[in-house]
């Protein structure tokens, strides 16, 4: 010990050095765990651990593989592709004219369970990059949340408060001069290349014979006969319903929105009946945005109001949500609708009705739609189930390798002779 300053004693008779100061060093004091001079063990992995070992671990990866290989065979999948048959009626957002919508047979597989179970309806894209970081960085996770945009009052927003909201969308799709008003600044609500992108295209599916029955989407189902083309139910993530997306107030909406709806409000998501009375039939004149809508004009019901934003597409519907969720690869599929139990006949052919909006023939992909039971695990997934069986033969293999090598030429644990000295 070269401490030479005075000492003071501690718990069960240890003594601290003392800083030349008179109060207490922070050396730790003399016990084991502080110490780090507690008891270990270190284990010899030698032939009767390892061997054994492997084996354990191959048998259960293969048991495992087994059970969700079964799991996975009994999930039924079908896949009809419907953009080449529906080239010729593409609706983009510039047409004009009458949306002409496209049907193609199909026919469920003869199959047990079709019937029985809830069928799950999936669009699926090919070569499509929403993983490209710039794409999945143009969105703003506050203006979906409505952060700082006060959604439950009618304050009037200005153009500093447009800059801001929008400003997460990195200069994609987050404003426009409006040409018809002066060349004043409109922002885009929801904003960025995520939102702006949004798969667009509406699917129904009808029994194939003259006037046939639709199949319908299961809860929250608008009257009458038809599938709602909007505002779904129970197909978001929860947690993107209760946490991460919020709607303005009718009020807000009078006050703030310049423009709402889109190219078709039907399939805006905004479905409250006191929208209807509060803007014109179509927006005059170019807003400057790819699809202005509808005016919104104040209470007198004949002026403009003096809102900046154009709200395009309401933020709780939740094909907006499903949409905003970025995939990790370019070939994905999104959840679309659910049918209940009974509602499919299997063996029977039905229609697929079409509005044609999305097109995917400028970057060479590919759509279709999906039907799908599932599973405790899931959807049918056999790269699952391949893993479990590559990995559990692979350590079965490296059992026998070296219950074979112990056999053949056996090593005396502990001998002297390997020893290396230096």
């Amino acid at each position: 010990d070269t401490h030479h300053g005075p000492r003071v004693q501690g718990k069960k008779g240890c003594y601290a050095p003392l800083a030349m100061s008179g109060t207490p060093s922070r050396r730790p004091s003399e016990s084991k765990f502080k110490q780090q001079k507690l008891s270990a063990w270190t284990p010899i992995m030698g032939p009767k651990w390892i061997i054994p070992g492997y084996a354990l671990v191959g048998i259960l990866f293969i048991i495992i593989g087994i059970v969700v290989l079964t799991t996975s065979v009994s999930v039924l999948s079908m896949e009809v592709r419907y953009d080449l048959t529906c080239e010729e009626k593409i609706f983009n957002w510039n047409s004009t004219g009458t949306l002409t919508p496209c049907t193609l047979e199909f026919t469920i597989p003869d199959e047990v369970g079709w019937d029985t179970k809830e069928v799950y309806v999936y669009y699926q894209l090919e070569n499509f990059y929403q993983n490209h970081r710039r794409y999945s960085q143009s969105l703003s996770g506050s203006q979906m949340l409505g952060k700082g945009m006060e959604l439950d009052t009618s304050e009037l927003l200005t153009d500093s408060d447009g800059d801001s909201i929008t400003s997460e969308c990195r200069g994609f799709n987050d404003k426009y001069k409006d040409k018809s008003d002066d060349n004043k600044d409109v922002y885009m609500y929801p904003c960025g290349l995520v939102a702006s992108s949004m798969f667009n295209d509406t699917l129904m599916i009808r029994l194939a014979k003259t006037d046939g029955p639709f199949v319908m989407w299961g809860t929250g189902e608008c009257p009458g006969t038809t599938p709602c083309p909007t505002n779904p139910t129970n197909v978001a993530w929860t947690s993107d319903v209760s946490t991460r997306y919020n709607s303005p107030n009718v009020d807000w909406i009078k006050t703030n929105c310049k423009y709402i709806g889109g190219q078709d409000a039907a399939r805006s998501g905004f479905i409250d009946p006191d929208l209807s009375t509060i803007a014109t039939a179509a927006a005059t004149g170019d807003c400057g945005a790819p699809a202005c809508g509808r005016r919104v004009l104040k209470p007198d019901g004949v002026t403009p109001n003096d809102g900046v934003f154009n709200c395009w597409h309401n933020t709780t519907d939740e094909d907006l949500m499903v949409w905003m969720r970025i995939a990790a690869l370019s070939t994905f599929r999104k959840l679309y609708r659910k049918i209940p139990a009974g509602q499919l006949t299997r063996g029977a052919t039905y229609n697929l009705v079409v509005e044609n909006r999305f097109p995917v023939a400028g970057f060479k992909g590919s759509k279709s739609l999906v039907l799908s039971t599932s599973s405790f695990l899931g959807g049918k997934n056999s790269a699952l189930s391949s893993a479990y069986f590559v990995v559990g033969a692979i350590c079965v293999c490296a059992s026998i390798f070296f219950l074979v090598l112990t056999l053949v030429a056996p090593r005396v644990m502990g001998d002297p002779r390997y020893l290396t000295w230096k």
